[in-house]
């Protein structure tokens, strides 16, 4: 009986030889070797072309530049008083929307005409910045920059290419002084000239400086997210030319030019071999013949072993989908090949055992979960515990005694609430007290350089929480918000429910963060990383969070440069507990 039965592997055997021999003849005939050859030489030459093309573009664009800066000398030299000066550079400036600024300095940094009329930075800062110093050490006699963010006016800070180039003015009695020309052009106008330009479906163009630091790049925002790294490698070996490579699991054709005076390259690449399926159109009809032939054929196979193979599997899967650990059974099936009996009886197995390891993986993870919380608060307490004795020392060193004495006892108080019983869970108004001691306390050391507000409607006074949650977020709002402010700071921090839960919110009109750091902050452990501008404790805080309630808690933030920042905490609304200690008595 047993030799009757027939495995699914003999089976599909005879099937797929069968449909093979039809592929390999008919494909064989239809594809060749002169079409993808043909295919590819045309690929090639497109690529090549784009890029010379771009290059053209870009060459024209940076003449334009150039002889721009050849101008300004004799504008300035022409003109018989500085508002001349400023008016005639302020006529090339606005004829044209790509150029930011067109500013002439001393050498020892000081504006001495330009289209930058107000707050420009003082001589040291200007002295200081990249396309100064280069300008007179570069052997073209100008500098091209990278993209850079320009710090010539304070609070203003516009994304640019630098042009910059030692000219000489003339003095009295024909003397010459050098000075220093610069012109900021929009990086965008930059890009456009390059986006204007595709290679196919899936190439692209980018160009890099002279020490192959990417100066445009149609993917620049995965590269800036660390999602994306450019072949460069292969750059440095070939200099100019073309070239096949593999990168990153694709077969990519590279063609590199230069760009004129800026010591710049452009670079091509394309994918020959993933545009080449689509340039197929004139075997379609070939190929579409050649799919009814396999289909026809594999439709009066599928009929034979359809009815063999199919019914025993479709029983299995009707039991598997029946399956519950706590009502688990032996699977019988009827009629079924060796193959899918062994599965059949494979799963039975891993049901079984599945059955006796859930209970042991449930206490498993509690424990995982139990030693998180631990190992996460206990980074947030030496922390807070450190940035509030240091205000106490400061305090000292400054002779304050009833300042010390103060902050010393709101310290007490604020132990109280965070250590008492070793209870994680306290009430909302205790946390709440525990901020404001905190606040407190930094209130005195930084001068009444903040104010800050505190509400809680009654209804939440009982409501449970875990403890030290928000004050990371308020430490957060001080030392990266507004610590270096020049005006007053606010903080303002509220509760409320929301949607069935429970919203802290803790809000500054601090510096803000941008948008790298307002889109990380919640995700990565910045102080790991080595990063210190904001984040200290928020990690760990919404970390906590979501370990504790799950995914669905946690916190949020909201934030703009120079406009503070908002964090909004959600855990669930419980039933009131009692406090751990009588806030009256704090």
């Amino acid at each position: 009986m047993r030799s009757s039965v027939l495995s699914i592997r003999r089976i599909f055997a005879l099937a797929i030889l069968a449909v093979a021999a039809a592929i390999t003849v008919f494909m064989t005939a239809a594809v060749t070797l002169s079409f993808l050859a043909r295919t590819r030489a045309n690929l090639e030459a497109a690529t090549a072309q784009t890029v010379s093309q771009a290059r053209r573009n870009l060459n024209s664009y940076v003449t334009g530049i150039i002889k721009i800066g050849a101008a300004v000398p004799d504008i300035v030299n022409g003109s018989d008083s500085p508002g001349q000066i400023v008016e005639r550079l302020n006529v090339i400036k606005n004829s044209r929307d790509d150029i930011v600024t067109i500013d002439v300095f001393s050498l020892s940094g000081e504006l001495l005409f330009g289209t930058t009329a107000n707050n420009v930075r003082g001589p040291e800062e200007i002295e200081d910045q990249d396309w100064f110093r280069y300008s007179q050490t570069h052997n073209n006699g100008y500098y091209f920059s990278v993209p850079h963010v320009q710090r010539l006016v304070h609070l203003k800070y516009p994304w640019v290419i630098s042009y910059a180039e030692v000219i000489s003015l003339g003095g009295p009695r024909g003397s010459r002084t050098p000075a220093i020309l610069l012109i900021d052009i929009n990086q965008s106008s930059i890009d456009s000239l390059v986006k204007a330009v595709s290679i196919g479906k899936s190439g692209y163009c980018y160009f890099v400086d002279r020490n192959y630091g990417i100066v445009y790049h149609p993917k620049q925002i995965v590269i800036n997210l660390g999602q994306f790294t450019e072949d460069i490698d292969s750059l440095k070996s070939h200099i100019l030319g073309k070239y096949y490579s593999r990168y990153l699991g694709s077969r990519r054709y590279t063609v590199i030019d230069t760009i004129d005076f800026t010591g710049w390259k452009i670079v091509g690449v394309s994918f020959p071999d993933e545009e080449i399926p689509a340039l197929m159109l004139p075997f379609l009809g070939l190929i579409s013949l050649l799919f009814l032939a396999i289909i026809a054929i594999s439709v009066v196979l599928s009929r034979i072993v359809a009815n063999y193979v199919t019914s025993p599997i479709m029983q299995l899967e009707r039991e598997m989908e029946r399956f519950s650990i706590s009502t688990f059974k032996a699977i019988k099936l009827n009629r079924s090949s060796l193959e899918v009996q062994s599965l059949a009886n494979s799963f039975a197995g891993m049901a079984a055992r599945m059955k006796n390891l859930m209970a042991d993986i449930v206490e498993e993870q509690k424990l995982i979960r139990k030693s998180e919380l631990e190992a996460l608060q206990a980074k947030i307490n030496p922390h807070f515990l450190y940035n509030t004795l240091d205000s106490i020392v400061w305090l000292a060193e400054q002779r304050d005694y009833q300042n010390v004495i103060e902050m010393v006892k709101a310290l007490s108080n604020l132990f109280r609430i965070s250590i008492s019983r070793d209870r994680e869970i306290i009430t909302v108004e205790e946390e709440l007290k525990h901020v404001e001691c905190y606040l407190t306390i930094q209130k005195k050391r930084f001068a009444d350089k903040f104010v800050f507000t505190i509400a809680l409607p009654d209804e939440l006074r009982h409501k449970p929480i875990l403890k030290m949650l928000v004050q990371p977020i308020v430490e957060n709002a001080i030392y990266h918000g507004i610590q270096y402010m020049m005006d007053p700071g606010e903080i303002g921090i509220s509760a409320r429910r929301d949607d069935g839960d429970i919203v802290i919110t803790v809000s500054d009109n601090g510096s803000g963060m941008d948008g790298a750091t307002r889109e990380t902050i919640l995700t990565t452990d910045r102080r790991a990383h080595g990063k210190s501008k904001g984040g200290i404790g928020v990690f760990n805080v919404n970390k906590r969070v979501k370990l504790a309630y799950g995914d669905r808690y946690g916190l949020s933030v909201r934030s703009e440069i120079e406009e503070g920042s908002t964090f909004e905490i959600r855990i669930p609304y419980g039933a009131d507990i009692e406090p751990v200690n009588k806030v009256d008595d704090l």
